[in-house]
């Protein structure tokens, strides 16, 4: 994207001034938004995490209150931890990728028609 030209110049009118000025208007970066997979991604990997942690305490407290064996106790932790880590990260990726605009990530709606003009403008 074009962000003007910015080559330096000093002031030749006056040789004591020693500032120098740029021969452009500075346009600041428009910060684009993430694509829909990548938010897709983002919500897979918060969905997994928290599933994860979910299952781990879920399966440690049915692993307690059973008074299963510890190497019983270790696979049925991991099991449901990985089980509700899968499933809350497929629910949160569809959720991520339901709310994705496409649209967002043009120019047009970063900078929408007349959003550089003042709403209280007297004409």
């Amino acid at each position: 994207e074009y962000m003007g030209d910015f080559s330096l110049s000093m002031d030749r009118q006056n040789p004591n001034n020693n500032s120098w000025s740029y021969d452009a208007q500075y346009r600041p970066p428009v910060q684009s938004r993430p694509s829909c997979m990548t938010q897709a991604k983002y919500g897979a990997m918060m969905g997994g995490l928290v599933g994860v942690a979910f299952g781990f305490i879920f399966g440690g407290i049915s692993a307690i209150r059973g008074r299963i064996p510890v190497a019983q106790a270790i696979k049925t932790v991991g099991a449901t931890s990985i089980a509700s880590g899968v499933t809350m990260g497929v629910f949160m990726s569809i959720g991520a990728f339901a709310r994705c605009d496409p649209e967002a990530n043009s120019e047009d709606a970063c900078h929408p028609a007349g959003s550089h003009e003042s709403a209280t403008s007297i004409q």
